[in-house]
């Protein structure tokens, strides 16, 4: 059977444009039709806040063998998950935890005043890092200036993969914390899963083909000084230990078209707890848990609890997956939602439209944030 290339699956917002996607017989596609997704996550959230109780012993039983302050450390930004890994700390566990977290210029402000709330609310102590050099900043400039007529940026957000790491491995060691608390959302996961590798590089060497030599001798150009704030960058935050991972990592001529994470989880010595294993990821639990108890707050529209902390994805992110897929990265997040048996399609319809019609004018307004000529 043939199929129409722009035939629309009725039950979420995939088209048969999309790499890889299928709209089979009864008018859903592939991914629909398949119960791989749910089983998957229902395998992930699988509750067990019994054996989270006796880590949590463990923990306390270390501090106080160390003799240090904190039971263990959080990496927050004061979005979605982050902020109920703090609230598993304090509140279910009984933990004392150090808060850590990383803010720029393109960090939207109702995560930080979340985070901030939060902390005061739970009192528990906060610290937060940012560039005094604004080197984060002058890299994006630069990427984005490199990449604005190939149309995608992937690797745009590398640096914040970077700091998280050195940010927790610093306070870590200065406060003799052996443990960190993090978790794992396969609604998020999986959002950028579904687009090959293969398919970002072609895509990305078509277009850098199609602008012609002197703006491609512009974009290297452009890319070298994004080279060079991301160096200055890790090594305003780097510890020893972590010299290793910027000497071995790739460059930012190679990170471009699909960025590196080999060095994201390596954080040398500090033990991670992934609590997500051992308590339901149940997102409507958790957010009205969250309102009630913490006072967090989502953006009132599009009503979408996850990816609303960083003005990169709602722009560059987003418009990078649309240019490509003719999706945005959040409308495939609202797809996994839907075949998680979180939402349905009609749930989503207002929020999906307004990330699809709105993307280019949060990236045009990042340009003029910039002070970037598109």
């Amino acid at each position: 059977m043939s199929y129409d290339q722009t035939r629309v699956c009725t039950t979420c917002f995939f088209d048969s444009n999309f790499p890889g996607v299928v709209i089979e017989d009864n008018g859903r596609c592939n991914h629909c039709n398949s119960a791989d997704f749910r089983t998957n996550v229902n395998q992930w959230t699988d509750s067990n806040p019994e054996q989270l109780c006796i880590i949590a012993s463990q923990l306390k039983e270390e501090r106080i063998r160390k003799g240090a302050k904190y039971d263990c450390i959080i990496g927050a930004s004061g979005g979605f998950d982050s902020s109920y890994v703090i609230y598993i700390a304090k509140q279910i566990m009984d933990l004392n935890p150090l808060v850590v977290s990383y803010s720029n210029d393109f960090t939207r402000r109702i995560a930080s005043d979340n985070l901030q709330r939060i902390c005061h609310k739970l009192k528990i102590d906060l610290k937060v890092v940012t560039s005094k050099h604004k080197y984060d900043k002058q890299y994006v400039k630069a990427f984005m200036e490199a990449f604005k007529e190939v149309g995608s940026y992937w690797g745009c957000c590398e640096f914040c993969g970077f700091i998280l790491n050195a940010v927790i491995y610093k306070f870590a060691k200065e406060n003799n914390i052996s443990t960190m608390l993090n978790s794992t959302n396969a609604y998020e996961d999986r959002a950028t899963q579904y687009l090959p590798k293969k398919y970002k590089k072609d895509y990305m060497l078509r277009n850098i083909y199609k602008i012609g030599i002197t703006k491609q001798i512009k974009m290297i150009y452009h890319m070298a000084k994004a080279q060079y704030y991301y160096d200055r960058f890790r090594f305003e935050f780097a510890t020893p230990s972590l010299i290793k991972a910027i000497f071995n990592r790739k460059t930012i001529f190679s990170l471009a078209p699909e960025p590196a994470n080999k060095y994201r989880n390596s954080l040398y010595g500090i033990n991670k707890i992934d609590v997500s294993k051992y308590i339901k990821w149940d997102v409507d639990n958790m957010i009205n848990t969250m309102e009630k108890e913490l006072g967090w707050e989502t953006p009132e529209m599009p009503y979408l609890p996850m990816r609303f902390d960083c003005e990169l994805e709602a722009g560059l992110i987003d418009q990078t997956f649309r240019n490509v897929t003719g999706k945005t990265m959040h409308t495939i997040l609202c797809n996994n939602l839907i075949y998680g048996g979180i939402r349905t399609k009609t749930d989503l319809e207002e929020t999906v439209c307004k990330y699809e019609t709105e993307v280019y004018a949060e990236s045009r307004r990042l340009f003029g944030k910039l002070n970037i000529k598109m």
